[in-house]
């Protein structure tokens, strides 16, 4: 008789455990899990670790029709530059490592401000876009099976090389301190990637960090140094591949490519262009150009397994 049982009891849970697998599950996913996965979403999601890599590529090119419309621009025929510009965020313990990079194949960079227009050479340029920095960084996201989510985010960073006005003495002075918290509220949703239902969540705005770059120059224009002039924050639609969805990990991953093309052929269109040496002038040709973007996150959060609905 007991025997009979334990056959009984075990076909009663090889029956059961294909309708746990029915679940649509991440990658990483508890095998068995006796909770939906509207029930492991719903909490506050602390952010422990991962990253986000950004690469923008920008080129240009610049074909002048006929020289003679651009007496300063003898002998030259094609103008073509290439900026790529990169940006790296590493989320580990609290912290976020950024590092920002520029690169750019232009001899000239004309720089437009309140104050006028100054035209810097490229490597100079790319100095002033580089910058590598550790901000003190807590991501907090709170989701709700009712379709709505919050994002609490709280930073702080010193910037000593920061300029700010001389004191009464006249000394230089230095140093400033950016800290504060973001809050943000929207809905979600579940999506389809292929793969089963519930295999993507999208966040209808989802913050990213925006780490704002000064440049500091030299009396006679050449770099001196650079230095974090302010923290900001945008928000974007963004969807989120889950790697994982356990009682206590949550693992997101998103990837999205944008691509632009432009191509201007107006023989009638002078159009105002920096030469090498930084003369301005205003030629009639072809002017095209193409841009792409590709965004990489991988965001990995812990909670403490309760149900924020309960």
């Amino acid at each position: 008789m007991k025997t009979k049982r334990i056959i009984v009891f075990s076909l009663g849970l090889l029956l059961v455990i294909p309708l746990f697998n029915g679940c649509r599950r991440g990658a990483n996913d508890p095998w068995i899990s006796f909770r939906s996965r509207n029930s492991r979403l719903s909490a506050v999601w602390s952010l422990e670790s991962g990253y986000i890599n950004i690469l923008n590529n920008f080129e240009d090119q610049f074909v002048w029709n006929d020289a003679t419309h651009c007496p300063n621009a003898t002998g030259v025929d094609v103008h073509d530059y290439n900026d790529v510009k990169t940006y790296t965020y590493d989320f580990s313990n609290m912290l976020v490592s950024y590092d920002q990079k520029y690169t750019t194949t232009r001899d000239i960079v004309s720089v437009t401000t309140s104050t006028g227009t100054v035209n810097y050479n490229g490597h100079d340029w790319e100095d002033a876009n580089t910058k590598s920095s550790s901000i003190n960084y807590s991501l907090e996201l709170t989701i709700k099976t009712n379709g709505t989510y919050r994002v609490f985010i709280t930073y702080n960073v010193t910037e000593y090389k920061y300029p700010q006005l001389p004191d009464n003495a006249g000394n230089a002075q230095w140093g400033k301190t950016f800290s504060g918290t973001y809050e943000y509220v929207d809905d979600w949703h579940w999506l389809d990637d292929g793969l089963g239902s519930k295999s993507c969540v999208q966040f209808n705005g989802f913050p990213s960090l925006n780490v704002d770059i000064a440049a500091r120059y030299k009396p006679d224009n050449t770099f001196d140094f650079n230095y974090i002039n302010d923290i900001t924050f945008t928000n974007q639609v963004t969807i989120f591949s889950i790697d994982q969805l356990a009682n206590k990990n949550l693992t997101l991953i998103s990837e999205a490519d944008e691509n632009g093309y432009y191509k201007q052929e107006d023989p009638s269109t002078g159009i105002d262009y920096y030469l090498p040496d930084g003369t301005k002038v205003s030629c009639i040709g072809t002017l095209t150009y193409t841009t792409s973007n590709t965004n990489k996150q991988h965001m990995e959060f812990t909670s403490d397994g309760k149900n924020v609905d309960q």
